[in-house]
């Protein structure tokens, strides 16, 4: 069994792995997460760390975010967040469940929720 990390020291590097997604900060993402990482968004499977940060270069900036809860422990921890679409305005509350081993994110399964965007709806 690999090591895992202090509950304080888990937190940060999901802090910074939160705040690195949300904001497109692809170089300090891939800092983050293991060369070998399983991301199950519920539609797609990711296998490797380069084609999970190659699939967010491509990702519509967000028009806005908040997390909204973090809980950690030794091995991993969940992060509630949301965040406006750009182009549709539809909010979304995202819940991602990681798990952490030898200071690396190796893996990350997401729940969404979508509240479609009231004023995008009156507007067709």
């Amino acid at each position: 069994m690999e090591p895992n990390m202090p509950t304080n020291t888990t937190k940060v590097l999901i802090e910074h792995y939160v705040h690195a997604l949300l904001n497109a900060e692809t170089d300090t993402l891939r800092q983050c997460i293991a060369d070998e990482i399983s991301v199950d968004s519920g539609t797609t499977i990711i296998h490797t760390a380069d084609d999970f940060t190659a699939m967010c270069r491509v990702m519509p900036p967000l028009k806005s975010w908040a997390i909204l809860d973090i809980f950690t422990s030794d091995s991993g921890g969940a992060v509630l967040y949301e965040a406006v679409n750009t182009h549709t305005g539809d909010r979304q509350r995202i819940a991602e469940f990681l798990t952490v081993s030898n200071g690396k994110i190796t893996h990350s399964r997401s729940v969404y929720m979508t509240f479609p965007s009231l004023g995008m709806v009156l507007d067709d």
